[in-house]
Parts: C-alpha cells; structure tokens; sequence
C-alpha cells in the first residue's frame, strides 16, 4: 500500500498535469471561438457583398427602365421581390428544407435603404451614417444615380446563422472535454509510473535503516530519479564498508590490546606461582610490555582525535628545510648505533604554511616505520625539493619491501605486513594512519612506493606557503 506522502506527490502530479490541460482546452477554446467569430462574420459579410452588388445592378437596371425612383418607392413589393431575390441564395434558405421560413428569415429590408443623388430617403429605414455603409449606384455612363445603404451587421443575426455559430461552438467544447478525459485518464498511469522508482527508493531505504546494507536498487533510467538510484546504491555501498571497516577496527583494537595484557598477565602469574623469580629480568620485561601499550593507547587516543577534528593545528609559516634538517641531525647518532646510515638531501629553504608540532610528529612516525622496519646494517636517504607549488620529501628505506598489493594497506590501521613488519619490532600499525591524517590536514598527499634502496619510500606532498 502507498504511503500518504507518495500518495500526495501522485495527486500533486496528478493535479498538475490536469491544471495544464485544462489552461490548454480552455485557451483553445476561447481562442478558437474568437477566430471562429471573426471568421464566420467576415464570410457572412462577402456573402452579403455579393448580394449588394447583386442589388445594385438590378436597381440600376430598374432605373435605366423607368428613368426615376418613383414608381419603385410607391410600389414597395417590387423593392421587396428584388432584394429578396438577391439575398435568397445566401441567406435565406433553411439548413433542413431548403425553403425560407418566418423562423430563419433574415429580413434584409430592415438594413437596407435607398436615397437619391439629393440625399432624400426614397426607401428603408433612416440610419446613422456610421452604421450604414452606402454605395453609390452608377448608370453605364458613369453618372450617380443614387445610393444602396446597408447598415453593418453587428452580431450574427438570423436564427440560421446563430444555430450554425452555436453547433460550431458546441463542437469545440465536445472535442475539448473529450481531450480533456483523455488527458485525465493519461495522467493518472503516467503519475503512478512518476511515483513508482519513488516508491521503490522510499521502500529500500527503510530496509537500510533496519540495517539491511545489502540493498541495491536497479537502474533503469538517466534522469534525476536514476542518478538519485545509483547515489541510494553508492551510499549502502559505503555505509556496509564503514560497518566492516568499524567491525574489523574493534577486532584489531581487542587483538591489539589483549596480546600485551596477556603477556603481563603471564609473567605476574609466573612470578606469583614462583616459576619465575623476581628480579630485573622480570621488570625489564614488565616495563617492555607496559610501554608497548602505552605507546598503542598514545597513538589510538592521537588517531580519534584526528578522526573527529579534535587534534588542534597551529598554522603558521614555517621554514620546511630547517624543521626537518634539525630533526634528521638529531637522529642521525642514535640510528647510527643500530648500524643504519642515515643522509638526506635538502634545499636551504622550503617554505610553507604548517604546524611546527604536528610535522614533526609527521617526521617521528615515518623515521620510526624505516628504523623499524629496516634490516642491520642498513640505510635511510631522505630528500625534499620544490616541484611546482608543491614540496616533495620523499623517506626512503633499504630492505626489506613489500608487495605491491601491499602499498596502498600501508596507511590501514593496525595493519602490517608480515612476516619481516611485525608486531615484536615495536610497532603498534597506526604511525603511518597517523601520517597520513596530518598531512591531509596539511592539504597534502601521502603515498607509499617501492625504493630504489630496495625498502620503501613514503612520497609526502605538502603545498608551499602562498606569497
């Protein structure tokens, strides 16, 4: 059953097409009855022209018989036959019998007159020169003889006339409701087809809610209603990958947390059943594990605070090439007791507009995924350069690699390669999550690649400060 809101929109769709027909048939109704009129009197005005002239020629002829109008003014039958005759074609025979009736009869003396060449009214009715047009009568010399006036038609006038305007009417307004049925009995399906896709988005959408993320809608169209299907697709697409990303990062975060508590549980419980005994050995071990979970809680706890926008940024202009100068010149003596070389290539000045503390917590992550993961004896090459408006620092590494497929895992949480990248080098899996969420915040890049040193190499790329 549809919903009231689905029904509504039906019958608002419903109510606009059917507006717009009805605004249709009545302007061609009313346009065509206004043309219809115009033409109907122009017609019964040619008709009328010709039975004047047809008149005029026989008055004229009268006249050339008689020589005057006196004979014709005393005998008003003989006025009456010719004019009749003249008007009988055109006006007066009956649609039904072809015969005149008392009923349909014009009566054309009513509007005609004649008056002589000294303006004296020999027959008719007197009317007002602007609302009778008159025609001189000529003799076949060309002499005024006298004048034929018609006093103009204002409105259709006999019942034959007015019957045929009506049945013309009455024919537009048939054809008019008959269209506008028709349009009405289209509308109805045509606004349920409208509805239906809808309909169906209104239906899979209540599904999602209930957490049914494996709906999809079939795209049948391009239009508006069609993109709105595929965008419905595209977002359960996303939220089921969000629910899984959400679900595998508790996973992680359980295995993650419950490997160092289970190994401080053990070594308490083997130093309580005296299976081990207290000493330094001991407490070296405890502390390993408690700062192994310390620095996971740190970097969890600097994660959520990225996630939701909370890590503060300081922006400011900074000299890119004397922050990180100074850091590798920090780290080079204690990367050189784990026998691993560090260089870097840097121009003298990069700058650009940053977070002093943030980019150097960006610097202490990458340095410790390379020394981390990097084999003894080993080597770290760090370079930056300006390349368009950007600075490139590219963090290379020797041995060992990864896959491919791996690269684009890398900044995944909690995610390592194994075996060579695992969890006894120290590493909790977020650094480079981390990495890559203030560099974002920078504006910038990250990405990671296969080194020429035959390690990895992490290309950063952050825009320089604007002049």
């Amino acid at each position: 059953m549809m919903s009231p809101l689905l029904l509504s929109l039906r019958f608002k769709i419903f109510l606009t097409f059917l507006a717009a027909n009805v605004l249709l048939v009545v302007s061609l109704l009313i346009i065509n009855n206004l043309a219809f009129q115009n033409s109907f009197r122009n017609y019964i005005q040619t008709l009328e022209d010709q039975a004047v002239t047809e008149i005029s020629n026989r008055l004229v002829e009268y006249y050339q018989a008689n020589g005057s109008w006196k004979k014709l003014s005393q005998e008003r039958n003989e006025w009456r036959n010719l004019v009749q005759q003249s008007f009988r074609k055109s006006f007066d025979e009956s649609p039904k019998s072809g015969k005149p009736t008392r009923a349909n009869k014009p009566h054309p003396m009513r509007r005609l007159s004649l008056k002589d060449t000294n303006d004296r009214l020999i027959l008719g009715r007197p009317h007002s020169n602007s609302e009778t047009t008159w025609r001189p009568l000529l003799s076949p010399d060309g002499d005024t003889i006298g004048y034929l006036g018609l006093e103009n038609r204002k409105t259709i006038g006999n019942d034959f006339d007015r019957r045929f305007a009506r049945q013309q009417t009455l024919q537009v307004i048939w054809i008019s409701a008959i269209g506008f049925i028709l349009s009405a009995l289209i509308t109805i399906p045509f606004s349920g087809y409208l509805v239906r896709p809808i309909k169906r988005i209104n239906a899979a959408t209540k599904q999602l809610t209930q957490g049914n993320l494996d709906i999809s809608l079939q795209v049948s169209s391009r239009d508006e209603l069609g993109k709105l299907s595929s965008d419905f697709n595209q977002l359960a697409k996303v939220l089921k990958l969000n629910l899984e990303a959400r679900q595998q990062w508790v996973t992680d975060i359980s295995h993650e947390l419950r490997t160092p508590v289970a190994n401080l549980q053990a070594e308490i419980e083997a130093a309580l059943d005296g299976i081990r005994p207290v000493g330094k050995k001991l407490l070296t071990s405890l502390h390993q594990e408690l700062t192994r979970l310390q620095k996971l809680v740190s970097d969890l706890h600097v994660l959520s605070l990225s996630d939701t926008g909370s890590m503060s940024y300081q922006m400011a202009s900074v000299d890119l090439s004397t922050l990180l100068a100074s850091y590798l010149e920090g780290q080079k003596y204690l990367l050189a007791q784990q026998e691993i070389q560090l260089n870097w290539n840097i121009p003298p000045i990069l700058n650009m507009t940053g977070d002093t503390l943030r980019l150097g917590q960006l610097f202490e992550n990458l340095m410790q995924n390379s020394q981390r993961y990097t084999d003894t004896p080993g080597s770290i090459l760090v370079t930056a350069k300006s390349s368009f408006e950007n600075i490139e620092i590219i963090w290379s590494d020797s041995s060992p690699s990864v896959n491919s497929q791996e690269l684009p895992k890398l900044f995944d949480r909690l995610y390592r390669v194994d075996p060579s990248r695992n969890r006894e080098s120290g590493g909790s899996g977020l650094g480079l999550s981390i990495a890559k969420n203030i560099v974002e915040a920078h504006d910038g890049t990250i990405e990671a690649r296969h080194s020429d040193l035959g390690g990895l190499s992490i290309l950063v790329s952050l825009p320089q400060e604007r002049m």
